[in-house]
């Protein structure tokens, strides 16, 4: 039977992101109540009969998206998500961890190292269906500890791929990033980075740490210094603008290599407030200069940009949208997905022409374009049960099987280089031993002490709620 794959898909729930999750003045309190289910049972009556004369107006979506996070564990919301797929039974789903922890917008009931574990303990139960990814972020490990980090969840944990999310809070060309892509390209692991203005973002305030990251200030940079570094990848730095020649890598400074990483920051920032600033961040552009060092990095932008990108691509202006395209086109192992995009129908005459086949190889994008929903996000505009049906219908007018092209053929291709997913089973150790223990939604060898009391007061204050009824 043919395998599908959505390639975006999230499973975390409340528990997993901060109080200050959408940034917005009232929504930290707001977050807050809803932890007491009999007020959020409530609150989701009251916005599904605001109009009930419309099933899926905004009130509606709104309570969509607070009864699917508001599961207590990952495993509800996969079975939630797989209940929409009866029509696809051997659909995998990409499942996309977020690192929240340092988007400052307050520390999470449940840190993300505990949210890996919970997701590992599930990818070990549904291995047919589950492609888990983790995420990495250069401010919780860099250099040598980064690379051994992500080697560890892919080759002892089973993990099939790397999330990144550069809007909560760092550049894609920061240097501490750079021994991750260079383990990630010489073993062909996929990379999807999310690419949309819209969307999660950092949200401190924009200070001299996002030119002058402190995790690079005290230490060298083995990019510039390692010896052997520099032997395998001087003809790939002979091509980077500004670099020294190669005889001189080896005696860079520290100095040196942080003005360079200086000016790499200088062209892509912009004096503006977050939310705008982390535009800086996700702009495709940025890639670029990983790309030149790392061609052949195996990296799928996610979202193709949004929808308010394709608006200006289909208004013959530059775009983040056509600057994937041309990555596309430049790079044999660049791909985007069409996640969370693919449910405003002003989108789907761009989205079609990337998907179509064209005559001229050089324009051809049709092998590089994913299917994604960004299932449970996108449960604020649509079901996906409607949204999936939708999409495949409209698409499927457009001639041939092109649904397959985007579910099958190209996913099988980025994930697993066209080979089947199931021979991943005998040589994953997930699926040879299960996790070492047990785990509870909260991990108290994991959580800080600073979560662990916020937990005690959330929990304080339920149970005085039960007895005060």
């Amino acid at each position: 039977m043919k395998k599908y794959y959505n390639t975006h898909i999230h499973l975390f729930h409340e528990l997993c992101a901060p109080f200050g999750f959408y940034g917005r003045p009232l929504f930290p309190f707001v977050e807050k109540i809803v932890y007491f289910q009999k007020i959020r049972r409530g609150l989701i009556w009251i916005l599904e009969h605001v109009n009930i004369f419309n099933t899926f107006d905004k009130a509606n979506k709104l309570a969509a998206m607070l009864n699917i996070a508001g599961h207590e564990t990952q495993e509800d919301i996969f079975l939630n998500l797989a209940s929409n797929y009866q029509d696809f039974p051997e659909m995998r789903f990409c499942a996309l961890s977020i690192d929240f922890d340092y988007m400052s917008a307050g520390e999470p009931l449940m840190n993300y190292p505990t949210q890996l574990y919970e997701l590992s303990v599930l990818a070990y139960k549904y291995p047919k269906q589950i492609l888990p990814f983790v995420c990495i972020d250069p401010r919780r490990k860099q250099g040598q500890d980064l690379r051994a980090f992500a080697k560890y969840y892919i080759q002892e944990k089973g993990f099939v791929g790397f999330k990144m999310y550069p809007a909560l809070g760092y550049f894609p060309f920061d240097p501490a990033l750079y021994e991750f892509y260079d383990y990630a390209e010489k073993n062909r692991i996929p990379i999807i980075t999310h690419c949309d203005r819209g969307g999660l973002y950092y949200q401190g305030e924009t200070t001299s740490q996002h030119l002058r990251p402190r995790h690079l200030k005290d230490h060298p940079l083995e990019i510039y210094t390692r010896q052997k570094f520099i032997d395998d990848n001087e003809k790939r730095l002979e091509r980077i603008d500004g670099y020294p020649a190669p005889t001189r890598m080896r005696d860079i400074t520290h100095q040196q290599g942080e003005n360079k990483r200086i000016d790499l920051y200088l062209k892509s920032f912009k004096d503006e407030e977050m939310p705008r600033f982390k535009d800086n961040f996700t702009d495709p552009a940025a890639f670029r200069e990983v790309l030149k060092i790392f061609p052949k990095l195996k990296l799928c932008f996610a979202h193709l940009g949004g929808a308010e990108e394709i608006t200006k691509a289909n208004n013959n202006k530059q775009s983040w949208s056509t600057e994937i395209l041309k990555l596309i086109r430049t790079y044999p192992n660049v791909y985007a997905d069409i996640s969370y995009t693919l449910h405003d129908k002003n989108t789907h005459r761009f989205l079609f022409d990337a998907i179509k086949k064209k005559e001229d190889p050089k324009e051809d994008t049709s092998k590089k374009i994913l299917f994604g929903t960004d299932y449970f996000l996108v449960a604020r505009e649509e079901n996906e049960t409607t949204l999936v049906r939708t999409f495949i219908d409209e698409l499927n007018s457009c001639g041939g099987d092109l649904f397959d092209q985007i579910a099958s053929i190209n996913p099988q291709q980025f994930l697993f280089d066209g080979k089947d997913s199931d021979d991943r089973d005998s040589e994953s150790p997930t699926r040879k031993t299960s996790p070492v223990k047990p785990v509870s939604p909260i991990d108290v060898e994991v959580v800080s002490e600073s979560i662990k009391a916020q937990v005690k007061l959330v929990l304080g204050s339920i149970k005085s709620l039960s007895q005060s009824e």
